[in-house]
C-alpha cells in the first residue's frame, strides 16, 4: 500500500520536542471502542504530553493548538509511554527520572497547564524504584498494564560496566510494589561489548498482550517474550537468538561513530516495538535504506524487513497498530523523509516529519477454486464460540461437521505450542459438543482448533483462575 501522511502538522511538533512514543487510547473506561480513538505523544527528555484526536483534527491545524500538560521540572521523562487509569481516562501513570531517581508517578492530566499529582497513590503520589549508576544515561523506559492489576516496569541502563536489567511489577490501584524480576541473562552481555556492542540495552520497551509481555531493546540484539505470571526461572515463552537477522542483531560497527557509545553500532535500530492480538510484532527499522518496519511472528521467528510504497530511507523510532473496528485501523509510522539523521549532515529545517497512516486489516489470500454446494446436503462446517468465555475450570465448545470422518480438536497456547488434545476419533456429520477441563493449566489465553476434513478454523478463549 502507498503511504498517507495523517496530521502533518505534527511537524513542527516533531521538530520542536524530538522523538516520542505513543500511548492511544481507543476504548472508554466502560471498555467501548472510541469513534475516534486519542493518541497520547511522549517525548524524548522533555516533560510535556501533547494529545490528539486522531481522525478529528485538520491537517493543517498548528501544532502549538494540540492540548498539552507539563510535570513540575523536577520530573524528567525519555522514551515512555504512559498507561491511563482505567477507571478514570483523565489520570494516568508514568516513569520519570526526578533527580537521578527512577521515579513512578500517578497524575491528573490538566488540560494546557501542569499536571498534578495524584497524593492518595503510591508515597504521596509516587513510587520511587531505584537509582542508576552515575553516567548510566538511564531511559525512563514505558510503563504496560496487563488490563487486570499490574503495572509492568524496566529498568535498563546503558553505557555501563554493570549486568543491570530488571522488570517491575506494580499494584496499579495502590501503587505499591508486587517483584522484581532480574532479566540480566537475557539482556546484558560483557561479551557483546568486548565484541563491540553494548552490554546493557533493554527491555526499552514493553507490550502486553494475550498473557504474554513481548520485549525488545533499541540497541541490545534481543527480542524475548515472557510469560509474567509464571516463576522468574521458566518465565520465557522465546527468544529470537535464531540467526534469522530479522530483531536479533546489529550487523556491523562503525569505528568513526565509536565517540558516541563506546563502539557504536550499525542499523538496524528498533527503538518502538507493537504487537497484535494474534501475537505478531512488528517494529520500525532505520539504517537499512528504504524500509519500513520489521516483523515478527507469534513464536519468535523473523518474517523479514517490510516497506511501502514510496518509502524513504529516512530515521523512523515509532510505530502502533490500532485495531478496534474503527474507520481509522492500520499501521502508523513516523517518518523523516529527508533520508538523514543527527550523524549525518542533518539539517532539521528540510526535514518533512510527520506520522504515516496505512490502512490494513488481516492476511488475505487469493481463492484458486470454486466448489458447488447441494443446498440439501449436510450443514456446512462450522466452528462456535466456546461457552462459557472466560472460564473455570471448564468449558463446552461446540461445532458442525459437513461429513463423516475423523475431527480432532486440540488447544494451543499463545506462543503457538500444542499443550493438549481434546479428541482425535471418528465423527458422524452432525452438530457436536466437547468439554474440556483446564484444571492442570495456568490462567491465559489459549486457541482451540478444530480439524474435519479438509476444513480447519481456529478460535480464541479465555481460561482465567
Amino acid at each position: 500500500d502507498s503511504l498517507n501522511q495523517k496530521e502533518v502538522a505534527l511537524r513542527d511538533w516533531n521538530l520542536q520536542y524530538g522523538r516520542e512514543r505513543y500511548t492511544v487510547e481507543s476504548m472508554d473506561e466502560n471498555g467501548n471502542p472510541l469513534s475516534n480513538p486519542v493518541a497520547y505523544l511522549c517525548p524524548n527528555t522533555l516533560a510535556v504530553k501533547t494529545k490528539w484526536t486522531i481522525g478529528g483534527m485538520d491537517v493543517d491545524i498548528p501544532a502549538a493548538d494540540l492540548e498539552t500538560t507539563t510535570y513540575p521540572g523536577a520530573y524528567i521523562t525519555a522514551w515512555e509511554t504512559i498507561v491511563l487509569d482505567p477507571n478514570d481516562h483523565s489520570q494516568f501513570i508514568a516513569q520519570h527520572n526526578k533527580g537521578g531517581t527512577l521515579t513512578i508517578a500517578k497524575w491528573k492530566w490538566v488540560p494546557n497547564g501542569e499536571a498534578t499529582i495524584i497524593t492518595d497513590w503510591g508515597e504521596e503520589g509516587e513510587y520511587q524504584w531505584t537509582t542508576p549508576p552515575e553516567g548510566s544515561g538511564p531511559y525512563c523506559n514505558g510503563l504496560e498494564y496487563d488490563g487486570y492489576d499490574t503495572l509492568f516496569a524496566s529498568y535498563a541502563p546503558q553505557y555501563i560496566d554493570e549486568a543491570l536489567s530488571e522488570l517491575l511489577y506494580l499494584d496499579i490501584e495502590s501503587g505499591s510494589p508486587i517483584k522484581v524480576v532480574d532479566l540480566a541473562d537475557w539482556y546484558v552481555s560483557i561479551e557483546d561489548r568486548d565484541g563491540g556492542g553494548q552490554m546493557n540495552g533493554g527491555p526499552t520497551d514493553l507490550k502486553y498482550q494475550n498473557g504474554i509481555l513481548y520485549t525488545q531493546a533499541q540497541h541490545a540484539c534481543q527480542m524475548v517474550a515472557f510469560d509474567p505470571a509464571r516463576d522468574e526461572d521458566d518465565m520465557v515463552v522465546w527468544a529470537n537468538m535464531n540467526g534469522d537477522y530479522v530483531h536479533d542483531m546489529h550487523f556491523e560497527v562503525d569505528d568513526e561513530k565509536a565517540w558516541m557509545c563506546n563502539d557504536f553500532m550499525v542499523g538496524p535500530y528498533m527503538y518502538t516495538l507493537d504487537t497484535d492480538s494474534n501475537g505478531f510484532s512488528k517494529f520500525p527499522c532505520y539504517d537499512l535504506g528504504a524500509l519500513s518496519f520489521g516483523a515478527v511472528g507469534p513464536d519468535g521467528t523473523g518474517l523479514g524487513y517490510f516497506a511501502f510504497a514510496g518509502e524513504t530511507a529516512g530515521w523512523k523510532t515509532t510505530s502502533f497498530y490500532l485495531d478496534v473496528d474503527s474507520a481509522f485501523d492500520g499501521m502508523y509510522m513516523d517518518n523523516e523523509a529527508s533520508g538523514g539523521s543527527i550523524f549525518d549532515n542533518w539539517d532539521p529545517e528540510s526535514i518533512i516529519s510527520g506520522i504515516y497512516f496505512v490502512g490494513h486489516d488481516s492476511i488475505k489470500g487469493v481463492i484458486t477454486n470454486s466448489v458447488s454446494v447441494d443446498e440439501n446436503g449436510p450443514a456446512a462446517f462450522q466452528v462456535a464460540q466456546n461457552s462459557p468465555n472466560p472460564f473455570n475450570p471448564s468449558t463446552t465448545i461446540g461445532f458442525t461437521t459437513a461429513a463423516s470422518g475423523n475431527v480432532s480438536v486440540d488447544v494451543f497456547n499463545v506462543a503457538g505450542q500444542k499443550v493438549d488434545t481434546i479428541i482425535n476419533d471418528n465423527m458422524n456429520a452432525g452438530n457436536h459438543s466437547i468439554e474440556w477441563d483446564a484444571s492442570q493449566f495456568s490462567a491465559g489465553v489459549y486457541f482451540y482448533t478444530v480439524k474435519s476434513g479438509g476444513f480447519t478454523k481456529t478460535m480464541k478463549m479465555t481460561l482465567l483462575k
